[in-house]
């Protein structure tokens, strides 16, 4: 927000000195304009007014609940203005206002609310649903689109250059704001069909005059124009039933087609149109533009071009450059030399492709990499495109053609958008719900809201949604009962788990309880043994017991002692006994030696004769084996050539008979020749004769030939007869 002084005003700076030119409306203040100047009695209506819609707001909401959460509720637009009051005053103190909403007073531009058109509000949660006296119903928007077109759209020829691009935002926005309310009340009837097929033509007609702009984005145009087109489609299969035609459906179904040629959608699009559209001229002729576009067939793209109406060729300009940069490849590898470089006319390039003149298609050449020269565009061997221009290049590459902006000298703009001469249409006043005072007289009205009737198919797809979430809720409560199922396994397995361990520890707890009673058992046994020994030895019974057993065990070590040395003696003479018997027993070894070797000499020799035969033996059984293998393997390959010579004789045999045959056959057919031949003879008179002086059978089958057309028949050589009956 500005000061309080010059909140709702803008004051014209040094480069508006032709605003008073540019501005729509009348400089006299109508009837009914409410023109408010301080910020303060404005905030006041801000206020008043915000207080009346939020009570308006309740009411709705209200009524609202009272319907069916399937029912199609749709609020009916009550605001009798092109722009809310609401909206105007607080577009007023934020000083945002648009130069076609403004007059000029004494210098100084503020907004005249009979030229404030409604803004286009983007949806958000905490705006929430807008109220029905904010959304303008169809007389109203009828209305506002006619006094665009009128007051707004026709400036666009008296125009600065700088400005049109403000003109276009403006128009874009208020033209949102329409197709906006028509969704939000959802308007199916002709009046709304006739508004959006005028929105359409107006986003069409810019696209090729706003192109080439600095600072235009053709995005928001595009982004724009399809969503109206989608809105226009289906406003015609929603009132198919009660209108089976309408009068300008084929020619915006061409123009669908003809914005969408690159689409893949576009075929599809094609097959949904109805009969009667697909058979008029003007699709007729937006299909052979897609035709000619999709086969790169530029000169008659371009033919067509010329000859289209003022919407359908700005529709086609937005493919030029694509055409364009696709025929410019063609022509350099139509038209280039082998080995030199070739020159083509750069005026004949403009005409085919649809330039204004030979210098814009230089410069388009220039951007794409080609080569000019003296008027010419210089084609070499191999050469394409140098630079390969992006999306935005493109966009920029794409200019405005003169040739296309002249169809609109002789029609204005704003007829061609309207489809007609545009009528007269007046500034009408707006309403106030205030006073002289600036007291609040208009009290809000009931929120009215319009519940459509639900047809057969939307009837069939809520009870298909119905069974679907039935069976989704049976589905969701069998899962439910697996998964209670499965934790409860889960419990049990736990509880098992949990009494396998209790059981554990109880058992390692009784371990450990019976090792500490024996290890106390122990302890209190230790404990006894020592208190009687203490008690013993205190009474000297225990002393007297250490004594004797001294004593025991000093007269058992002198025993020892005894036993010891006579063990000595006797150790002694068993190692005298035992150094004999080894002496004796090596000379017995020696001899038991010398026998066992001459015995075992013996028995080697024994051996050897006997191994002998042996060897001989197993050698004479194994040269047996070997020749039982020979023998086998002699056998079966005997047999294997026995076989094989006896399926030799066999095919030979098959061999054999089939020769016979055939030269039976060959027999056969000699003797049904020679039937034949007898009885052709028979029926010829001079037959036995010749046969009788020894014709060959080639001189009868003449001569019956001849005889049968009535000829002679000329004598023959013997000789040669008698070669060739050899023959």
């Amino acid at each position: 927000r500005t000061s309080a002084t010059t909140a709702s005003t803008v004051v014209l700076d040094e480069g508006d000195e032709d605003e008073e030119n540019i501005v729509a409306g009348d400089d006299e203040q109508g009837e009914g304009t409410a023109r408010v100047g301080s910020d303060a009695e404005i905030s006041l209506r801000i206020e008043a007014l915000k207080n009346r819609d939020k009570k308006e707001r309740e009411a709705q909401n209200a009524r609202l609940q009272n319907h069916d959460v399937h029912d199609r509720v749709f609020l009916e637009g009550r605001c009798p203005d092109m722009c809310p009051e609401l909206e105007r005053y607080q577009r007023q103190e934020q000083n945002r206002v648009s130069m076609f909403e403004s007059c000029i007073e004494n210098g100084v531009k503020r907004m005249d609310p009979r030229l404030a058109v409604k803004e286009y509000r983007k949806a958000a949660a905490d705006l929430g649903m807008q109220l029905s006296s904010h959304l303008r119903p169809l007389p109203v928007l009828q209305y506002t689109v006619d006094y665009l077109l009128t007051k707004v759209v026709s400036q666009y020829q008296t125009l600065p250059a700088r400005r049109r691009k403000a003109w276009h935002t403006f128009l874009w926005d208020r033209f949102r704001s329409i197709m906006q309310d028509i969704n939000v009340q959802n308007l199916r009837n002709l009046g709304a069909v006739e508004v959006a097929e005028r929105i359409i033509r107006y986003f069409i007609v810019c696209g090729h005059h706003m192109s080439g702009l600095e600072d235009y984005d053709p995005h928001n145009n595009e982004t724009q124009l399809s969503q109206t087109m989608t809105t226009l489609m289906h406003m015609y299969d929603d009132l198919r039933e009660q209108h089976p035609t309408f009068p300008n459906e084929a020619e915006f179904c061409a123009y669908q087609v003809l914005l969408g040629l690159e689409a893949t959608t576009t075929v599809k699009n094609i097959l949904s149109y109805p009969v009667y559209v697909r058979q008029s001229a003007t699709f007729k002729f937006a299909m052979n533009a897609y035709d000619a576009f999709t086969g790169c067939n530029y000169a008659r793209f371009f033919r067509l071009a010329r000859r289209a109406g003022p919407v359908a060729v700005c529709a086609m300009h937005r493919h030029f450059f694509d055409l364009r940069f696709r025929a410019m490849k063609v022509l350099c590898t139509g038209y280039r030399a082998p080995r030199e470089a070739n020159l083509l006319d750069l005026d004949y390039v403009a005409g085919v492709l649809g330039f204004d003149d030979a210098t814009s298609v230089g410069e388009f050449a220039s951007t794409l990499g080609y080569t000019t020269e003296d008027n010419n565009l210089l084609v070499m061997a191999g050469q394409t495109a140098v630079h390969i221009p992006s999306k935005a290049e493109s966009l920029a590459l794409n200019w405005q053609c003169a040739w296309i902006n002249a169809e609109f000298d002789s029609t204005p703009i704003a007829d061609v958008v309207y489809g007609g001469v545009t009528p007269v249409i007046p500034v009408r006043p707006v309403n106030d719900s205030f006073d002289a005072t600036g007291r609040l007289t208009q009290t809000f009205d009931a929120p009215s809201t319009v519940v459509q009737p639900r047809s057969a198919a939307e009837q069939a797809a809520l009870a298909a949604a119905a069974a679907a979430e039935r069976t989704r809720q049976e589905a969701l409560a069998a899962q439910r009962q697996r998964e209670a199922e499965q934790r409860q396994q889960e419990a049990a397995r736990q509880q098992q788990a949990a009494r396998e361990a209790a059981e554990r520890r109880a058992q390692q707890d009784r371990l450990a309880a019976e090792q500490a009673l024996e290890a106390r058992c122990e302890a209190a046994v230790d404990a006894v043994v020592a208190a009687v020994a203490a008690d013993l030895l205190a009474d000297g019974v225990l002393r007297e017991l250490v004594a004797q057993e001294l004593a025991a065990a000093v007269q058992t070590e002198v025993q020892a002692a005894e036993v010891r040395a006579v063990c000595g003696e006797v150790a002694r003479d068993h190692a005298h006994r035992l150094q004999l018997l080894e002496a004796w027993a090596q000379d017995v070894l020696c001899e038991v030696c010398d026998e066992v070797v001459a015995q075992e000499v013996g028995r080697i020799c024994t051996n050897q004769h006997c191994w002998e035969g042996a060897v001989a033996a197993e050698s004479q059984a194994v040269l047996q084996e070997l020749i039982e293998q020979e023998t086998q393997g002699a056998v079966r390959q005997l047999a294997e050539e026995t076989v094989a010579w006896c399926r030799l004789q066999l095919r030979l045999a098959e061999l054999e008979r089939l020769r016979v045959r055939f030269c039976l056959m060959r027999a056969m057919r000699h003797w049904y020749e020679a039937m034949r031949l007898r009885r052709v003879l028979r029926q010829i008179p001079a037959g036995p004769a010749l046969r009788s002086a020894g014709a060959t059978w080639q001189q009868l089958l003449r001569g019956a030939q001849l005889s049968s057309s009535g000829t002679a028949l000329p004598a023959s050589h013997p000789h040669h007869d008698n070669d060739n009956d050899n023959d």
